[in-house]
């Protein structure tokens, strides 16, 4: 049995790309910055939008992790981390976006019709905007150093209080080298 060159690239680039997660229904994600503002930050909750922030406990911000459910699975829901937040007190909902004036907010929502077509791509979030795969995630920064809040498509990308990032399911490393 002889294999074209195609079929053998195509099954090393196969053995090549992180394990499926296709399987997993529970997964943190974290933003990393392409400008040095945010680096390797989990994402939160705060008053119904999802935030980003470096810093190891936010005052404010519920610690949260997202699911998606074989039957729609590119409908994301965000769940609050009870774990790490025993008084969470928002509803899980699904990921999507409030249109704004220059940009759309993330946001936690009800409708899952409304609900962000994001897929994973190896470890990287994009959403499906038409037939087009697209990851124009910004942190825009806040009041508060070191808390961002994540938008979706801004029309200024050069404005200073935005730094793009891209979304991902690898943890940061860690200090002590632990997983």
């Amino acid at each position: 049995m002889h294999f074209s060159a195609t079929a053998k690239s195509f099954g090393l680039l196969a053995l090549a790309l992180p394990p499926s997660v296709a399987a997993q229904s529970t997964f943190n994600l974290f933003a990393y910055g392409t400008e040095g503002g945010i680096s390797a930050a989990s994402l939160f909750y705060e008053n119904g939008h999802i935030m980003v922030s470096n810093l190891t406990t936010p005052l404010n911000l519920t610690s949260v992790y997202f699911t998606r459910q074989s039957n729609s699975p590119s409908a994301w829901t965000v769940q609050p981390n009870e774990t790490a937040n025993p008084d969470a007190s928002f509803t899980p909902g699904y990921v999507g976006l409030k249109a704004s004036t220059n940009f759309s907010l993330v946001e936690v929502g009800n409708a899952a019709d409304d609900a962000l077509d994001l897929l994973l791509f190896g470890q990287s979030v994009f959403a499906r905007s038409g037939d087009k795969m697209q990851n124009p995630f910004y942190g825009m920064a806040t009041n508060t150093t070191g808390i961002w809040q994540l938008v979706w498509s801004p029309e200024d990308t050069q404005a200073d209080q935005l730094e793009p990032v891209i979304l991902r399911l690898t943890r940061p490393p860690r200090p002590d080298g632990r997983k």
